[in-house]
């Protein structure tokens, strides 16, 4: 019965609820983060490719200059030692490259600009 008791009131047994802790629930601290729209921005046959998580540039894998079809890497990102590549959203060319390798990087900033026809 005691341990039914533990099971059912995590307070009541010395432990805690992990629902309430450390600055509010899930939901008020994912609104508390700076507003991004995941994913490429479009403006004048240009696209922003943004980081989509705060992470540390690991491999630049495009040049400036070259063509690139979608879904071709265009750099690597590290976070909590895992690898996350950063693909072309559409095909075009690779314009701009907003960073270099071991710069890091907040989600949203802007990475790469693919120029699209």
């Amino acid at each position: 019965m005691r341990q039914q008791a533990a099971i059912q009131s995590p307070q009541r047994a010395g432990g805690s609820s992990n629902a309430h802790s450390r600055g509010g629930t899930a939901a008020a601290r994912l609104a508390l983060r700076r507003p991004f729209a995941p994913g490429p921005s479009r403006r004048d046959n240009v696209l922003d490719v943004r980081a989509e998580l705060t992470a540390t540039v690991w491999k630049v894998v495009a040049e400036v200059g070259t063509a690139v079809a979608a879904g071709d890497d265009l750099l690597i990102l590290e976070s909590m030692k895992m690898e996350i590549p950063v693909t072309a959203p559409e095909s075009g060319t690779l314009a701009e490259m907003h960073v270099a390798e071991g710069d890091s990087v907040a989600e949203g900033d802007v990475l790469a600009v693919v120029a699209t026809s």
